[in-house]
């Protein structure tokens, strides 16, 4: 009886530890993401196209998640982007995204000054406020583009955190009739 009290203590200890480095981004989690990341080039350089599973699309609604693995969120209320769907990337995904639109759209990202932003300066700055508030970096800009119908390729922002991405069709209909997902490139294997 004793031993399992000592078991249950030592595995709640664990816990409330594993959860503080997760936070904290502290060893080993940061070497964990290293490895993962040399593991996704290594298979983006065997298969240059690739569409993983973390990439999601849904309908953007007030309080909705911005990332595929994060609970970071607008915590601004504003209707603007209420006819927008999010493309849901990891927080710190680093490959351009591609797809195929058959109708123009609008492209909304939302941007941090601690991000690199020179891939945004021929993108209209919108002055609604958002702020996505994170540990490493907050999204407190809004900037867009207007694509015609065709590919579109949009680099994931950086070297902070990926910048979310919300695209506003031109007709109201479903995007899987409109947008068509090809893949997302490694950055090294675009250079």
């Amino acid at each position: 009886m004793i031993k399992a009290r000592y078991f249950f203590i030592f595995c709640f200890i664990f816990l409330f530890i594993g959860m503080y480095l997760y936070k904290k981004n502290l060893p080993p989690r940061p070497q964990v993401h290293a490895v993962g990341n040399f593991l996704s080039q290594f298979l983006s350089r065997t298969n240059e196209k690739l569409i993983p599973d973390i990439v999601k699309v849904e309908k953007y609604t007030i309080g909705i998640n911005l990332f595929s693995d994060r609970n970071y969120s607008n915590t601004i209320v504003s209707t603007n982007f209420e006819d927008c769907y999010v493309i849901k990337l990891p927080r710190h995904f680093a490959s351009d995204i591609e797809f195929f639109t058959h109708e123009p759209c609008k492209i909304f990202r939302f941007v941090s000054l601690r991000n690199d932003n020179t891939i945004y300066t021929n993108w209209k700055m919108i002055h609604t406020p958002v702020k996505i508030t994170a540990l490493s970096c907050n999204h407190n800009y809004v900037v867009s583009k207007d694509y015609p119908r065709g590919m579109v390729s949009l680099p994931s922002g950086g070297p902070y955190s990926a910048d979310p991405i919300l695209v506003k069709l031109s007709s109201k209909k479903n995007w899987r009739n409109i947008i068509q997902f090809i893949g997302v490139t490694s950055k090294e294997s675009s250079n």
